[in-house]
C-alpha cells in the first residue's frame, strides 16, 4: 500500500464525525484513543500539575474534549490549553465543538486556545514551556517526523511529558486495499511500517532523546449492524476514498464494494458486526 499522509485527502466527511458522536462508526475509534492517550499522559505525568498543555494537529479536538472530560477539573486554573492544527478546516470544528459545548454550560472550554500552527515549526511558542503535548494521530501525516520531534524537544519543559497515538491494526482502513483486486493500478494507503509496532516507535522516541519512553497498545473497534451499510459508509467517509473511485466505472466500483462486502462477511458473518483494531499510545519524557 502507498504512504499514509494528509495530503491530498477529503478531510471534511471524516472531520464531522464528532458531531453525530457515538451515532457515528469511525468516531468511536478516535473517541477510544484520544481516552487512552489522555489517560496515558496522565499516568506519567499528571495533568494537575500542569502548566500548559498543548494538542498539536488537533483535527476536530478530539483530544482536547477527553482532556476536558477526564481531568479537566484537576488542571491549575493558571494553567494554558493550547490547540493547533495547520489546516483550517480542522480549526473550524474544534471551534465549533468549543462552540457547542459552552452553549452547554462546560465553562473548562473557555480555556481552550485555538490556533493554526505546523507541528514541524511551532513558531510563537518559547523553549521549555509546555509540561505537557499530546499529538492524536498525527505522526504518519507529517513529512518530517523527526522534525516535529526536535520541535517537541524545544518546546517542552525539563521532565515534560509527550504522548502521542497511531494505530496498528485498522481493518477499516486495510479493506480499501482490495481495490487492487478491481483496478491493480491503484493502491489504497497505509502508514509507513515505522509506526506499526510498540519496538520500532520506542525506538524512534529513544533516539530522539526521550525517557521513560513507554508504548501501551489498547483495543479498538467498530462496530455495525449491516455488512452493505458499513461498506457504504467507509465508501462514503474515508477521505482517501475519492482517490481510489476516481475514474473508476460504474460497474468496477459496483465490483469493489462487493468485495468488501464479502470480506466483511467472512469476518463477521452475524450481526451485529465489528471491526477490531489495536491503537499504540506512545509516552515519554524530555
Amino acid at each position: 500500500m502507498a504512504p499514509l499522509t494528509a495530503e491530498g485527502f477529503q478531510w471534511q466527511k471524516l472531520t464531522q464525525t464528532w458531531r453525530l458522536g457515538k451515532e457515528d462508526r469511525l468516531d468511536t475509534v478516535n473517541v477510544d484513543a484520544s481516552r487512552a492517550l489522555v489517560k496515558e499522559v496522565h499516568n506519567l505525568v499528571p495533568f494537575d500539575r500542569a502548566s500548559f498543555v498543548h494538542d498539536i494537529g488537533t483535527g476536530s479536538g478530539a483530544v482536547v474534549a477527553e482532556l476536558i472530560d477526564y481531568c479537566g477539573s484537576q488542571i491549575p486554573s493558571e494553567a494554558r490549553i493550547l490547540a493547533t492544527d495547520v489546516f483550517p478546516l480542522m480549526l473550524d470544528e474544534i471551534k465549533e465543538r468549543q462552540r457547542l459545548r459552552l452553549s452547554e454550560g462546560n465553562k473548562l472550554w473557555e480555556k481552550v486556545e485555538i490556533q493554526e500552527m505546523n507541528a514541524e515549526e511551532m513558531n510563537g511558542i518559547e523553549d521549555n514551556l509546555t509540561s505537557h503535548l499530546l499529538a492524536g494521530y498525527l505522526m504518519y501525516a507529517l513529512s518530517d517526523y523527526k522534525k516535529m520531534l526536535s520541535e517537541v524537544k524545544r518546546t517542552l519543559a525539563p521532565d515534560g511529558v509527550f504522548g502521542y497515538s497511531v494505530n496498528i491494526a485498522y481493518p477499516w482502513v486495510t479493506i480499501s486495499g482490495l481495490i487492487s483486486k478491481v483496478r491493480p493500478d491503484k493502491t489504497a494507503p497505509y502508514p509507513p511500517a515505522l509506526w506499526h509496532t510498540a519496538e520500532s516507535n520506542t525506538k524512534v522516541m529513544e533516539e530522539s532523546g526521550f525517557k521513560d519512553v513507554k508504548a501501551t497498545e489498547v483495543d479498538l473497534h467498530v462496530s455495525y449492524d449491516s455488512h452493505e451499510g458499513m461498506v457504504d459508509y467507509l465508501m462514503d467517509v474515508l477521505p482517501f476514498m475519492p482517490m481510489l473511485l476516481e475514474g473508476l466505472t460504474e460497474e468496477e466500483t459496483g465490483e469493489y464494494r462487493d468485495l468488501m462486502i464479502e470480506q466483511l462477511k467472512k469476518e463477521s458473518p452475524s450481526l451485529p458486526g465489528k471491526m477490531v483494531g489495536k491503537g499504540l499510545i506512545v509516552t515519554g519524557r524530555k
